[in-house]
């Protein structure tokens, strides 16, 4: 399963690999906020320049006059202006309410599809699982790109082969650990320790980017890991062996966090979505028909659900970037968490510990100011205000 982790490293420095984000705005008219006089003419209503997803998604910028408004008629054109200027700004509020209603809705899907996979993982090899889940993640991909702009053939072409046959390798072998964590070490601290996946992505940016992480982000890196180590150690402070799995797939995916921004810089989104579906599908056929197993009648209806809520999530949260940023949808994901505690100890019988609990705020707490500060950083390079 594609977990919700991969909006975990999204932010204004840290690349999401989704298909529907520009890299950047489209260039302004050459006219765009000037003003125009005429001394026959009134003061008339410019459209605004508005940016748009590939979504459809339409971002009100600003509201322009042809002219200032002068005194004799300014209470009569007040009425006029300040319509669409009022339309702009409630379209703007609608559309964040939207992309929280898509963001929430992506976080309750992707916990359902942790539940199917540790259930389906329980019972047939998390390969076999794995790769029946990809192959509805790659058909998804491919549509995408074919219904994209520039076209199936176009969304194909990438200047980095290796580093995307790199990042289609990974991450299918990245979930099958995850599947086997939710089954051997358990859904509520196998996502537990997952949540950290932004710490892993800050502290790998460092060698592997050559990035510089100030004291601040220094400080969260710190506190997440000592989160970590506190999940690490969940009964009476003895280590278990098997926490490895979730840390080891937390790690995995930090690497392929940090290949997605190394491709970002010269592939679209687009063409990283498509080769993390299509690559992947085939490297974990190579692999998946030796662990091929019947399922059961009833199995096969969870497997079907767990294919279409992986396509649902993903596209929930592909609308919730298009209408929010990253740092809006950050501290929701860790919903995701709770939500897994929750099946964890209802469904499947798991325990939480104190050290678990405690751990766990530590390192959400951590997670959510290294994304805010990647953010601050990235727009101060940019030169751009930190709001």
């Amino acid at each position: 399963m594609l977990r919700c982790n991969i909006g975990n490293i999204k932010s204004a420095g840290m690349t999401y690999d989704h298909p529907h984000r520009s890299a950047a705005p489209p260039p302004a008219a050459p006219d765009a906020g000037r003003f125009h006089s005429s001394s026959q003419e009134p003061a008339k209503f410019e459209d605004p320049d508005a940016t748009s997803s590939r979504l459809g998604v339409f971002f009100c910028q600003r509201t322009r006059f042809s002219v200032p408004l002068r005194r004799g008629r300014r209470q009569s054109s007040r009425k006029s202006w300040s319509q669409p200027l009022d339309a702009c700004i409630d379209g703007r509020m609608a559309s964040k309410a939207n992309g929280y209603v898509f963001a929430l809705l992506a976080i309750v899907i992707f916990s359902i599809q942790d539940g199917l996979s540790k259930h389906l993982g329980a019972n047939y090899p998390p390969v076999f699982v794995a790769m029946i889940r990809y192959w509805a993640f790659a058909g998804f991909a491919i549509t995408l790109a074919w219904r994209s702009p520039a076209g199936l053939s176009a969304t194909a072409v990438t200047k980095r082969p290796l580093l995307q046959v790199l990042r289609g390798v990974l991450l299918p072998a990245q979930i099958v650990v995850v599947i086997t964590a939710f089954t051997v070490v358990g859904l509520a601290h196998s996502q537990a320790i997952l949540a950290a996946t932004p710490i892993f992505v800050a502290l790998l940016s460092m060698p592997l980017l050559g990035e510089r992480v100030g004291w601040r982000r220094w400080s969260a890196i710190t506190a997440g890991l000592v989160g970590v180590l506190l999940i690490l150690k969940p009964g009476e402070g003895t280590f278990e062996i098997d926490f490895l799995l979730p840390l080891t797939g937390a790690l995995m995916f930090a690497v392929y966090a940090i290949a997605t921004r190394l491709v970002s810089r010269e592939d679209s989104a687009m063409t990283s979505f498509f080769y993390t579906g299509v690559v992947g599908a085939a490297a974990i056929s190579l692999v998946g028909p030796f662990f091929w197993v019947t399922l059961s009648g009833p199995d096969w209806v969870w497997m079907l659900l767990l294919c279409v809520t992986g396509s649902l999530s993903h596209y929930f949260l592909i609308r919730a970037y298009d209408l929010l940023d990253a740092v809006a949808v950050q501290p929701l994901t860790y919903l995701q968490l709770v939500f897994a505690s929750i099946m964890g100890v209802t469904i499947f019988g798991e325990t939480l510990t104190a050290n678990m609990i405690m751990g766990s705020l530590l390192v959400v707490a951590a997670g959510i100011f290294t994304v805010w500060r990647e953010r601050v950083v990235a727009r101060r390079k940019a030169g751009l205000p930190p709001g």
